[in-house]
């Protein structure tokens, strides 16, 4: 098992990105047919890979082993705004995405993209980082379970008779 190395992601590794977002969309896909569509191609185009590597409020950060990209976390300031009432103002980190090649998954590089996120947020004095996940995606909610992170709400969901058939 080769050592991944993380780092920042530039605007070169916009190709190897828009390959693992099709991956990950895929992958969605098989678990969810019914709330994902089937991916035959780009998903992100490298324009959009760009603009969000140079957005100043979002970090991509890519897992390489060897020269090849097999992962990457993005993560982006996120705030609850003084127009809610009711909710107090806060800025937190926002986890997007984490994506580890189907190749290489059960290495840790999920997890060394996860805590870089963390890492991120911390160092831009964000108190809290958040993210959404699929209920049986059962591999990815161990992961954050693992790490610390706590169920805050919980959305749910009924198919109803119409779409069963």
């Amino acid at each position: 098992m080769e050592k991944s190395v993380l780092r920042k992601a530039m605007f070169d590794d916009a190709t190897c990105i828009q390959a693992l977002f099709g991956q990950y969309y895929r992958h969605m896909y098989d678990l969810f047919p019914a709330v994902y569509q089937r991916v035959d191609g780009n998903v992100k185009t490298d324009a959009e890979i760009k603009q969000l590597i140079a957005n100043e409020t979002v970090e991509i950060a890519v897992a390489e082993q060897g020269a090849c990209i097999v992962g990457f976390v993005c993560v982006r300031e996120s705030e609850v705004s003084a127009g809610i009432a009711f909710l107090k103002q806060r800025q937190y980190g926002l986890v997007n995405h984490i994506v580890v090649d189907h190749e290489v998954q059960g290495q840790g590089i999920g997890k060394q993209l996860l805590d870089y996120a963390i890492a991120w947020s911390e160092r831009r004095g964000m108190l809290q980082v958040e993210l959404t996940v699929w209920h049986d995606n059962e591999i990815a909610r161990e992961l954050y379970t693992k790490r610390g992170f706590r169920p805050l709400t919980m959305q749910m969901g009924l198919v109803t008779a119409s779409v069963r058939g």
